[in-house]
């Protein structure tokens, strides 16, 4: 579960890609880092990590 906001490890930022595959870079941040819209960048996010998933599991 994340840190509740104002407990002083949570904070929300907003970001503007010019295109939507350059949301990829916030991939090193993890899961310290939610993308909460749009739920395209999401579903991005989420392409990317099963990406990684297949080339990376035993």
């Amino acid at each position: 579960m994340p840190p509740a906001p104002g407990d002083g490890e949570w904070a929300e930022l907003t970001f503007a890609f010019a295109a939507l595959g350059a949301a990829r870079t916030l991939l090193p941040f993890g899961a310290d880092l939610e993308v909460l819209s749009p739920p395209e960048a999401r579903a991005e996010l989420a392409r990317a990590a099963r990406e990684i998933t297949v080339l990376y599991a035993p």
